[in-house]
């Protein structure tokens, strides 16, 4: 299908990332009657999604998140019937490294929770167990908790295949055009604005992650900005099947392409009060992917600081004093509770917000994408919880929403 401005759309999505690709195809899927246009100021996969971490796991302490998981990795390991090709699944595991033993005991209460949800290869592992399992881990740990079927994925190959599966179904896929606005009269939505053009709409989902208050001021999503760090080829020992690593829910490092690893953690966060960040955080008029002075690959520089930390219980880090080859940024898209909000606005009729994934965009995105497809079609959410776990209007209230997550990284 083409996209004429004259000609309305039952349904326009704003923002072809994961989430919103993946809600292109299976609202097409669910209902091939409907109009639908999926617009990218860009190109299809050119924000957050190509500069993620690329990390999917199903060890969270969320029932919805771990059943969102369980949800997303049958669509990924299927995903060749989707869209013709792969998602580049790497299953090399995922290991939380936990020194303080209070926390190794909050985690094995998460798995539990994760066994009962089907997760069935995670496992708690105490004391010598993870340096025997794990010889890399060469100090002292209270623990660690173990997924071997957790690993990561191409992002750029999911949100690409979601979209093309789409446009077979009938979905216009605009790129390269900017939203200015939602056009709002009488409480409803119009449709969306791009330059002069008026695209009616029935129904407009905003899916552009950390840039949501652009065109939902309201909304409690800020950027946050996220540095990835790549080391360079490591001759002196095989890492291509190296475990993404979390220590004590902080930094993490995983094989990369291999022969290499990568690494990062949060841009030296300030300590703000629960539920400030997106209300305090401000939006730059654009993405800003410059790496600032401090960030960069000089031994100076943050990418080492994580690295020292990680050392801590990973002592080759140093040992081989492994260095930096590159260094880049992108935004994670957070929510007071860290948790994505797919919901219709309480104020505009036809809105529908579908962002601020928080870091679980990529490895979520299948999930998220049927529940909003669900929410548009007015029909039983598919994953049990979702619609109350993802709710906008408790953000708004200041209020906490159920079922919540403290596994954050």
């Amino acid at each position: 299908m083409t996209l004429d401005p004259r000609e309305p759309v039952d349904v326009a999505i704003v923002g072809a990332g994961v989430i919103g690709a993946a809600t292109a195809y299976y609202l097409a899927q669910a209902a091939p009657h409907l109009r639908i246009a999926l617009l990218e100021q860009d190109h299809v996969g050119s924000g957050s999604t190509a500069r993620s971490f690329a990390a999917y796991r199903k060890q969270f302490r969320s029932r919805i998140h771990v059943l969102a998981s369980a949800v997303s990795q049958r669509e990924f390991e299927r995903f060749e019937e989707i869209a013709g090709h792969d998602v580049g699944l790497r299953q090399i595991g995922y290991l939380f490294l936990y020194r303080d033993p209070e926390a190794l005991e909050r985690a094995a209460g998460a798995v539990a929770l994760q066994r009962e949800c089907g997760v069935d290869d995670v496992v708690v592992l105490r004391g010598d167990d993870v340096r025997g399992r794990f010889p890399f881990v060469d100090s002292p740990v209270a623990g660690a908790t173990w997924c071997p079927s957790d690993g990561y994925l191409d992002p750029l190959a999911v949100a690409a295949g979601y979209a093309e599966a789409a446009r077979r179904l009938g979905v216009a896929i605009v790129q390269g055009t900017r939203v200015d606005a939602v056009e709002v009269a009488g409480g409803r939505v119009q449709g969306v604005r791009l330059g002069q053009d008026l695209v009616r709409a029935e129904q407009v989902v905003l899916a552009t992650g950390a840039w949501m208050r652009a065109l939902a001021p309201h909304v409690p999503i800020a950027p946050v900005k996220r540095y990835v760090y790549i080391s360079p080829r490591i001759k002196e020992r095989d890492v291509s099947g190296f475990p993404m690593t979390v220590l004590d829910l902080g930094p993490y490092v995983r094989s990369e392409a291999r022969e290499s690893l990568a690494w990062g953690f949060d841009e030296r966060p300030t300590e703000l009060a629960p539920g400030e960040i997106p209300r305090a955080a401000p939006l730059p008029p654009e993405p800003d992917y410059a790496i600032e002075p401090g960030y960069g690959r000089d031994h100076d520089e943050y990418g080492f600081e994580i690295l020292l930390r990680l050392s801590e219980a990973i002592g080759f880090f140093l040992e081989e004093e492994i260095g930096i080859a590159d260094a880049s940024c992108g935004y994670y898209e957070v929510t007071p509770d860290h948790r994505v909000i797919i919901d219709r606005d309480p104020g505009i009729g036809g809105l529908v917000l579908a962002a601020g994934a928080s870091g679980h965009g990529i490895m979520h995105a299948p999930a998220y994408g049927m529940l909003t497809a669900d929410l548009l079609l007015d029909r039983p959410a598919r994953l049990e919880g979702g619609r109350e776990a993802f709710a906008l209007g408790p953000l708004l209230a200041g209020e906490a929403r159920p079922d919540p997550e403290t596994m954050i990284i």
